[in-house]
């Protein structure tokens, strides 16, 4: 029987999605190309990047808002290192580390009418909204414009700005600690309700094999670039309504996670995400393979509680028996850390059992199961 501390922390965890997605290869070769590239230099990051990634790729698809998203993790996490990661010429994104100047509002807005940019990075929330009021009013009046369907309205003595059909989303980071405490104030300012806010933490593996890679670069930074497909023109993506069903339960966790009363808008994200999924992977119609992808980030969206890259991967192998679970994942994750990981999947009522004694994803999630 295999210990807890017993297992190779040399290995990444590429032939984790490798495996997992193997049916559907062909069709996602995007997303395997951004988990092993992350995998290999940053060991759980590779749902984040993934996630960030789809955020970028969803600027593109016609008759809906970008999706925005707010990154929760720890200090020292990785947050930045995987926003940074998709700060790239090629990509329409604009990249707000310090908020100094109120000219930065102006320009951004520029931009987003040139079509130049369509995603806002923002690798340090916090330190955004702790600047003086002056400087954060317009960076938020923005934000929530973009947010609220593209319509930017504020004035000052110092700035004018009406704009309608703005089309941007955000990509924001912020500690957990952070988060707890400035929660309420975010809300205040509005854009919460419409974001994405996504929790994540490490395995005991996944610092084990962080640690190694540093020490492998002696220290060395490593500036990951991945290369994300962008579409030229917005593009209509089809959604086969089987797909739009079974995304019922990852709605209700997503509004879950998010504090919403309803489902209504956490499915109009989950159809984002799909949708967006696709668009990475250079197609315009949504398959199996981009729900099952899309299902395995539910537990990152189940606020306060965390996912990791166990989770990740436990749900990109199921339906499946325990047993068949740990046969996968055991050479990269030890025994205990896959059989907390299902406890939790399981408290968090994201998995369920069959007739057939298989773990499934719960269909019948709803609001309130925890």
């Amino acid at each position: 029987m295999q210990r807890a501390n017993d297992i190779n922390v040399s290995k990444s965890a590429e032939n984790l999605h490798l495996s997992a997605l193997s049916d559907a290869s062909k069709e996602v070769t995007t997303t395997c190309n951004i988990l092993n590239s992350f995998s290999q230099s940053y060991p759980g990051l590779e749902p984040i990047a993934l996630f960030n990634a789809i955020c970028i790729a969803s600027t593109k698809i016609a008759d809906t808002r970008p999706l925005c998203g707010i990154l929760i993790a720890p200090p020292g996490a990785g947050k930045t290192v995987s926003i940074l990661s998709f700060h790239q010429p090629r990509l329409p994104v604009y990249l707000i580390q310090t908020a100094t100047s109120l000219g930065i509002v102006q320009e951004v807005i520029q931009k987003i009418k040139r079509e130049e940019v369509s995603m806002i990075l923002i690798s340090d929330l916090i330190h955004l909204i702790s600047r003086s009021k002056t400087v954060v009013r317009p960076l938020i009046a923005l934000l929530n414009g973009l947010v609220e369907e593209g319509v930017v309205s504020y004035h000052t003595q110092l700035m004018h700005v009406q704009e309608t059909g703005l089309r941007a989303g955000f990509l924001a980071a912020i500690t957990e600690p952070e988060w707890q405490s400035k929660k309420r104030t975010l809300l205040t300012y509005g854009f919460i309700s419409r974001s994405l806010p996504f929790c994540y933490s490490y395995t005991s593996e996944s610092k084990k094999l962080g640690l190694q890679k540093i020490k492998e670069r002696n220290g060395r930074k490593v500036s990951l670039r991945p290369k994300i497909p962008i579409r030229k023109k917005l593009v209509k993506v089809e959604v086969p309504n089987e797909i739009k069903d079974a995304l019922e339960p990852v709605a209700e966790i997503i509004a879950a996670g998010r504090g919403d009363v309803l489902p209504f808008r956490g499915m109009e994200d989950a159809l984002r995400l799909v949708k967006a999924h696709a668009v990475l992977n250079r197609r315009t119609e949504v398959l199996d393979v981009d729900y099952k992808i899309v299902r395995a980030l539910t537990p990152f969206f189940h606020n306060p509680l965390t996912g990791d890259t166990c989770e990740f991967y436990i749900l990109l192998n199921i339906p499946a028996k325990p047993e068949q679970i740990h046969a996968k994942l055991s050479p990269h994750f030890s025994r205990a850390t896959i059989n907390r990981r299902l406890h939790l999947l399981k408290e968090k009522a994201i998995l369920t059992k069959n007739s057939r004694g298989e773990l499934i994803f719960n269909q019948n999630y709803a609001k309130g199961t925890l």
